[in-house]
C-alpha cells in the first residue's frame, strides 16, 4: 500500500486469474470515510463495480460499467446522510477479462 501526502492510502487490486468471477475491494472488512476505484489503465476491455452478485457477462451486465482508467468516487457527510462509514469488504468488482483490476485510494 502506498501513502499519499493527502493521508490517503492507495492500493491495487486485481483479479484472481478468472474472468467475471466477483472480486471484494477488500477481503476484510475496511471501514472508510471515502474512497475512489479507478479502473487500471492497462486493461484492455470493461469491468463492472457494484455488490457480491456483480457480473461483467451476466445478461444483461449487474453493476456500475467502468472503461479503462474510469474513475467513480464514493463520498459522503455522514451526518446529513446518517450513514456509518463504507467497507470496502461489501464493494466488489467483475472484470470481463481475467488479472484486470482496480486501484483504491480510500481515507479512514
Amino acid at each position: 500500500m502506498g501513502i499519499s501526502h493527502f493521508g490517503a492510502i492507495s492500493f491495487t487490486k486485481a483479479g484472481d486469474g478468472t474472468a467475471a468471477k466477483a472480486t471484494p475491494l477488500s477481503a476484510s472488512v475496511l471501514p472508510v470515510k471515502a474512497f475512489i476505484v479507478q479502473a487500471l489503465s492497462t486493461n484492455t476491455s470493461a469491468l463492472y463495480l457494484g455488490g457480491s452478485a456483480v457480473s461483467a457477462t451476466a445478461a444483461p451486465t449487474v453493476g456500475v460499467k467502468m472503461n479503462p482508467a474510469d474513475v467513480v468516487t464514493f463520498s459522503k457527510d455522514k451526518e446529513v446522510m446518517g450513514i456509518a462509514d463504507y467497507d470496502l469488504s461489501q464493494f466488489y468488482f467483475s472484470a470481463v477479462k481475467a488479472n484486470e483490476g482496480v486501484t483504491v485510494t480510500y481515507v479512514q
